[in-house]
């Protein structure tokens, strides 16, 4: 099967992100946003998509030039619009069935079979992570036709695909491989002579090891097989999965850890057409062949398979049960056994094919049609979080003409996407249409929060944020000491010492959050440096004081406001007094009063005259601005 790529495991022939420093969004307000179409005006069917680890997704189908049916692709960016479609495949003969993965840097593989003018050949391109696609080649080789193309690519950007044809007696499985800087490699044969080899899948590991499953015919009956090539390694010899006795068919692969694998199939009891299931672990051989589905009716659609990074499997199917085709899920717990199916679809009958996705996390999406009025069909998802039930099958697309191949991903943050070709009875035409699952709050990066700040001292706070399906409706802080903000940059004082949680959570337009948090450890805001004293008020009552007399008379009142804890130096000055004469006081801050007589100091005295004061006031960080007055001295 082909893989649902985001990163670096390998689910339903699937490949996750493991290990990533990623933020994990909130999924709180799951929403399928209304249908894109991505094909415009001629018929346009077998789509196909893949996503990366940044959240890109390319889709690739075939639409006709009215002439012919050719590959073509389109690219979303994650928060971003698809662009217009470019044709991959040559004019002057049809192409179908194109395959599309996608490796963890946002390079890509595309594949499919095309008519060389007498038989169908299986052709190639990649993509470089910046978008370029190569120039295609062809690797079937001639006189004989190929068809059945499957492909899968690693981490490192080396991919793999194959596909069955002809040898002139029997077909068989081939294969070829090509790593980045290299070329393709000449098919290898990966199926044994004598029987028909066909449906072939592929999927690769977090390892690099590719498996490939298919079935072939051993003159009695179709058995499943499957074949591994490690990192740099050979195939290896088949193994042979389902039992004799029952003819096996539509095999499916998934690769999740290094060495692990699972490969699903359906199988006859001698009544009806069942799933079965084998899988292997790292170093280990495949195991007996488990039975999935009920017995007593028919598997039509499916099944598809997928792991998540910590070794989850799930698989669907379609499965006749009270008289409706029915959409069933089993899954199964790292080391442990599959469990009993479950029904995941609603009452009424699904139509056509089924499929899978699982999500880094373990989150699993299945997707299929369900049957409406007339001919008109409809898409519809179910979801499946790990540890938690199903979720109730919701509408995708609307009931207006017929959907069919319902193709699904999922993005390393849990979002999903969903394409399918839908045909419109009034103009007869076929369009590739694809819809988003706004399942995770926004992605945010760019997460600024100062480590350290000063009480008292503002600081800056900021992030980035893109959702990848919807616009980014606001942003809200919390500073963890009771205070918030909006905005996705905003600025914050915090007044006390002490180590703060800031929260900024983030909201998309359906609902969904995603917060960063981190702490902040305040500091005590630093003793302001002092400064030099101001010295204003300057008084004195009254301006003279009386030698001999009575008491009041021999005093004045001094009257002076300063800005700082200060000394104040009077300097006192005479005509034909040589030295002056000074007294200090030491002063608060504010408005300060004492008393001046003629006694300076012990043994100084004031004299009768005229004396010129200046007041200076001092301290740690200097002088002030000298103020003046007069004082008279009388008998």
């Amino acid at each position: 099967m082909r893989r649902k790529r985001i990163g670096s495991v390998v689910l339903g022939g699937a490949l996750l992100l493991a290990g990533a420093a990623l933020v994990a969004p909130a999924q709180a307000a799951e929403t399928w946003l209304p249908p894109v179409t991505l094909s415009a005006g001629s018929d346009a069917v077998g789509q196909k998509l893949a996503v990366d680890a940044s959240g890109t997704t390319t889709a690739v189908w075939t639409q006709t030039n009215g002439t012919h049916y050719l590959v073509t692709t389109s690219q979303r960016p994650a928060g971003g619009s698809w662009s217009a479609p470019v044709t991959l495949s040559q004019a002057g003969q049809h192409a179908y069935t194109p395959q599309v993965e996608v490796d963890a840097r946002g390079g890509a593989v595309a594949a499919w079979y095309r008519s060389d003018g007498g038989r169908d050949r299986v052709q190639v391109t990649t993509r470089t992570p910046d978008g370029a696609w190569s120039p295609v080649e062809t690797l079937s080789a001639a006189g004989q036709s190929a068809n059945g193309v499957r492909v899968a690519i690693d981490d490192s950007g080396t991919a793999a695909v194959v596909w069955s044809r002809s040898d002139g007696a029997t077909i068989r499985i081939q294969a070829s491989t090509h790593a980045v800087g290299g070329t393709w490699t000449t098919p290898v044969t990966l199926s044994e002579v004598g029987g028909d080899a066909i449906s072939p899948a592929i999927a690769v590991d977090a390892g690099g090891t590719f498996t490939a499953a298919w079935t072939r015919y051993d003159g009695s009956y179709s058995l499943a097989q499957a074949s591994s090539r490690p990192a740099g390694g050979d195939w290896s010899i088949p193994a042979t999965l389902s039992e004799a006795g029952h003819g096996a068919a539509r095999p499916r692969v998934a690769a999740g850890q290094a060495g692990s694998a699972v490969v699903v199939w359906t199988r006859s009891d001698g009544s009806n057409l069942r799933v079965q299931a084998s899988s292997r672990q790292a170093g280990g051989p495949w195991s007996i062949a488990t039975t999935l589905s009920k017995p007593g009716s028919d598997v039509f659609a499916g099944p598809i398979v997928g792991l998540d990074t910590s070794g989850n499997a799930s698989a669907v199917w379609t499965q006749l049960i009270g008289g409706d085709t029915r959409a069933v899920a089993a899954t199964r717990a790292p080391g442990g056994g599959w469990a009993v199916p479950e029904t995941i679809s609603p009452v009424g009958s699904t139509k056509g094919l089924v499929d899978l996705a699982v999500g880094r996390d373990g989150t699993t999406v299945a997707v299929w049609t369900l049957a409406g009025p007339g001919v008109t069909t409809q898409v519809q998802a179910a979801l499946r979080h790990p540890g938690a039930a199903w979720s109730a099958g919701s509408p995708v697309s609307a009931f207006d003409g017929e959907t069919v191949e319902p193709d699904a991903v999922v993005d390393p943050w849990g979002n999903a996407s969903v394409a399918w070709f839908h045909y419109l009875p009034d103009t007869g035409r076929y369009r590739v249409q694809v819809a988003g699952l706004d399942a995770a709050g926004p992605v945010v990066g760019g997460f600024a929060v100062p480590a350290t700040a000063t009480a008292g001292q503002p600081v800056n706070l900021s992030l980035s944020a893109y959702d990848v399906w919807s616009a980014v409706a606001g942003t809200t802080w919390s500073f963890g000491d009771g205070t918030t903000a909006s905005g996705a940059s905003v600025s914050h004082t915090w007044t006390a010492p002490g180590t703060y949680t800031v929260t900024a959570t983030v909201t998309d337009a359906v609902g969904n959050t995603t917060s960063r948090s981190s702490t902040a450890t305040v500091g005590a805001a630093p003793a302001a440096a002092p400064a030099r004293p101001a010295v204003s008020g300057l008084k004195l009552r009254p301006g003279t004081i009386h030698l001999t007399g009575p008491k009041k008379d021999r005093r004045a009142k001094v009257t002076v406001t300063v800005t700082t804890a200060s000394k104040l130096t009077l300097t006192f000055k005479k005509k034909g007094v040589k030295k002056p004469l000074r007294l200090t006081k030491n002063l608060r801050a504010g408005r300060n009063t004492f008393t001046l007589t003629a006694k300076i100091g012990k043994k100084k005295r004031l004299t009768v005259g005229t004396w010129k004061v200046t007041a200076v006031a001092t301290n740690a960080a200097g002088s002030s601005t000298a103020r003046k007055l007069t004082l008279k001295v009388v008998r």
